[in-house]
């Protein structure tokens, strides 16, 4: 199963994982699973369409976290394809 740390402050936040179907569960930093996205629905994320709640009530803008916790285009392309 392919991962991606989708943010990195001093360690993970917030990590995708590719399923066999081609959808992407996303766990917090405590391992606990707070969503499954499509494909489009993890690229509106990364848009900043909407925000994933963690298992403890804090919401994650992935547009407006500081680019030094996300990871490079490369990464997210090489990712999702």
């Amino acid at each position: 199963m392919k991962s991606l740390e989708l943010l990195n402050f001093e360690g993970p936040v917030l990590i995708a994982e590719q399923t066999e179907l081609g959808t992407y569960l996303i766990f917090d930093q405590w391992k606990n699973l707070v969503n499954e996205l499509s494909k489009n629905e993890l690229m509106q994320f990364f848009d900043g369409d909407f925000e994933i709640e963690d298992s403890s009530g804090r919401f994650w803008n992935w547009s407006i976290e500081h680019d030094d916790a996300k990871p490079t285009m490369e990464s997210i392309d090489e990712f999702l394809n």
